[in-house]
């Protein structure tokens, strides 16, 4: 048998394995290896379901694995092409140090097949949190992230390769787009704990596959990829500010109650804010006003993730908003909104100052 030969049967194993057992669907590039193959609108061998052909090195966007064929995204809709005829790429990476190769991805003795010596280069075939799947001298195994390197255009791709779990709705009616904007048209609507599966984050908005094989776009402050494997597992760990930012959004749709500090059953401005440091073993006061001497004062420029912003009128404050960087705020609004993300100009009341309660 041929090496792509076993390349591509090993990867159906690999695939199936990442997609169905561990319930994550990897969204991986592959490149057109015969002069022209069928992209068909089901995984059947049908002459009236092919929408179109590919040539020969172009690339296709590999969603899962059905048979004998590859599920590909294709302008922006679903469709299949012949396994056979698609060779799947790997990112390269270099192995800074010795590192194991190993069956599982676990640090267990018996789980180690070779040791692969420093400054080797291997292939990433997926990221996972604390491992990657790699393709080293026609073996295919598990080693640390820490370990590898990458060049900055390979990094660039790795969105392309990386496990993803389902995307989970955390928010009410949330609208699934046609493109990446909110001027495109509504797909449809998913409500909260809906699960979607996701192909690609792209700047703020992530493209998602429904379960009806429609693809649509929703905005990412929405949804929670807790789950997700992120690229930061090859750069440094989030501070405590993105930390408890990140957090606060989980809480978007939670109920706006006046006096109220349950994150379960609804929290007003400051209650929201309180509740959400607590949750880092971190006390602040109760009120926005009593906030505001919490900490230490930061000018607009040098806001950072987690930090707290206050509003009011004529100087006097009555509401609060944790910073979530690039402009935004989430905030425990009003009792028509409850626990939303926006502008931070536009929380309905005049902007006053920030403090940070992390330094």
């Amino acid at each position: 048998m041929s090496f792509r030969k076993k390349y591509v049967k090993t990867l159906c194993c690999i695939a199936g394995t990442l997609i169905y057992t561990m319930n994550a669907h990897a969204a991986v590039v592959g490149t057109v290896n015969v002069d022209q193959i069928n992209v068909r609108t089901a995984p059947v061998q049908n002459s009236s379901n092919i929408i179109s052909q590919l040539e020969t090195d172009s690339q296709v966007h590999i969603l899962d694995v059905d048979g004998d064929y590859y599920e590909i995204e294709y302008n922006d809709e679903i469709a299949y092409v012949f396994q056979d005829y698609v060779t799947f790429n790997g990112i390269p990476a270099l192995v800074q140090a010795d590192v194991n190769l190993r069956s599982e991805p676990e640090q267990k003795t018996e789980n180690i097949m070779e040791t692969i010596p420093g400054a080797e280069e291997i292939k990433v075939l997926s990221v996972g949190e604390e491992y990657s799947y790699v393709l080293y001298k026609e073996q295919y195994g598990y080693v640390y992230n820490t370990k590898l390197s990458f060049n900055e255009e390979d990094l660039q791709d790795l969105s392309y390769i990386s496990e993803m779990k389902n995307a989970v709705v955390i928010a009410d009616n949330l609208n699934v787009r046609q493109g990446a904007n909110t001027s495109s048209s509504i797909i449809t609507k998913l409500q909260r704990g809906n699960e979607v599966d996701v192909i690609s984050i792209e700047g703020e908005w992530i493209k998602v596959k429904l379960t009806d094989e429609a693809i649509g776009y929703v905005h990412k402050a929405y949804v929670t990829l807790e789950n997700a494997i992120q690229l930061n597992a090859f750069e440094e760990e989030l501070s405590l500010g993105d930390e408890i930012a990140n957090q606060g959004m989980q809480y978007v749709g939670v109920p706006y109650v006046y006096g109220g500090t349950s994150l379960t059953y609804g929290v007003d401005c400051s209650g929201f804010t309180q509740s959400i440091y607590q949750q880092f073993g971190v006390s602040i006061s109760r009120t926005s006003r009593t906030q505001f001497n919490d900490g230490v004062p930061v000018s607009v420029g040098e806001l950072q993730s987690g930090d707290l912003l206050f509003y009011g009128y004529n100087g006097y404050i009555s509401h609060v908003a944790i910073y979530i960087g690039n402009g935004q705020i989430v905030h425990s609004s009003t009792p028509s909104t409850g626990v939303i993300i926006s502008d931070m100009y536009a929380s309905g009341k005049p902007y006053i100052g920030a403090r940070r309660i992390l330094y």
